[in-house]
């Protein structure tokens, strides 16, 4: 679960000066990360509901490790504004590699229908990964869209039943899988 843990990471994580933490507005998806990490690196986490003034909540998962803290940096190689430097982990398997990608869909993409198929997609502001992910996508016989925003960002769109379907079977989601009504 590691590697899925450093995709979600470097969508929807940051540093903290004693360790690291994630952040979603899905309390149930927070309390699955919270297990998750607890089993995987053994170490305490905590769980947060951060309210903010303009109305919106994050529920926030945090473990206080410096060690794992270094673990994070050293496997994304980044430190300092992560969501654009850090780099895709070098994976000795596929299974790692699709976990890592997986993570990275939690963190930033979603799932809807769009003109009667479905469709999930995600944008990212890191050329280098979104190329990456993109590079794995079409290995694995997923036919993807790569493309670039206004906003400066890297999207990917992944539509039609069969495309998905391919998705949903390699990739261990968490969290699109709950949207996309798998288990």
């Amino acid at each position: 679960m590691e590697s899925y843990l450093l995709g979600l990471f470097a969508g929807d994580g940051w540093f903290e000066n004693r360790g690291i933490s994630f952040g979603t507005k899905d309390k149930h998806f927070a309390e699955k990360v919270q297990k998750i990490l607890e089993k995987t690196y053994k170490k305490r986490t905590v769980l947060k509901l951060r309210k903010y003034k303009d109305g919106h909540e994050l529920y926030i998962v945090s473990v206080h490790n410096k060690k794992l803290k270094e673990i994070f940096s050293q496997k994304l190689r980044t430190t300092k504004n992560k969501s654009k430097t850090f780099l895709f982990p070098d994976f000795e398997k596929i299974e790692d590699t699709r976990a890592f990608i997986a993570g990275i869909f939690d963190a930033e993409g979603h799932f809807r229908i769009w003109r009667n198929q479905p469709r999930v997609a995600m944008e990212i502001f890191n050329e280098k990964v979104a190329k990456k992910i993109h590079y794995f996508l079409r290995k694995d016989n997923i036919k993807a869209s790569l493309s670039v925003c206004s906003d400066g960002g890297y999207r990917i769109d992944i539509t039609s039943k069969r495309n998905v379907a391919i998705l949903n079977d390699l990739y261990p989601f968490l969290k699109l899988a709950h949207l996309t009504g798998e288990s």
